[in-house]
């Protein structure tokens, strides 16, 4: 066993006390159990580039993103309106010491920051058009749209109304 094995901090999952535990260094094992001993479990990565994991318990099976078991066995349950964030913007990074909670809004943020937001590594509209300078500007809602898309939406609504 190496120095980081041994240094490895294990805490049960909540809701899962006894069969799970989760590392602070983002893993997750199964405990012993009658039939089968435990294990570390095999991480799948998710489209978005996020590490989930199936736990089961008394038969149901149920998928779980490693960053939200990690935050509820060593910072707890998350309160109302916050979400489990990366400070390094890396989402397949699940050290205790990568993650906090934070808003919804903080966690945008954060995404937009490292370039991670779906939205923000947009380069064109889903028409085809790309987000220059000059065909891009900022809704009332702070997100951008395309101008040469707004045009033809604001000639077509012309054009069926009748209104110039």
């Amino acid at each position: 066993m190496n120095a980081t094995q041994s240094s490895e901090i294990w805490i049960g999952v909540p809701g899962y006390e006894g069969l799970y535990e989760a590392s602070d260094l983002g893993r997750v094992r199964s405990l012993d159990r009658p039939i089968r001993r435990g294990q570390i479990l095999k991480q799948a990565e998710t489209d978005r580039g996020y590490r989930v994991v199936s736990l089961s318990r008394l038969g149901k099976v149920r998928q779980w993103r490693v960053h939200r078991l990690v935050a509820l066995a060593f910072l707890g349950e998350e309160t109302a309106g916050m979400e489990v964030c990366h400070n390094n913007g890396i989402p397949y990074d699940n050290r205790l010491c990568n993650l906090r909670y934070d808003s919804h809004s903080n966690n945008q943020r954060d995404q937009a920051i490292h370039g991670t937001h779906k939205k923000a590594a947009q380069t064109h509209c889903l028409r085809g058009h790309e987000f220059s300078f000059a065909n891009t500007y900022v809704t009332k809602f702070g997100q951008r749209s395309c101008r040469t898309c707004h045009r033809h939406k604001v000639a077509e609504r012309r054009r069926i109304t009748g209104k110039r």
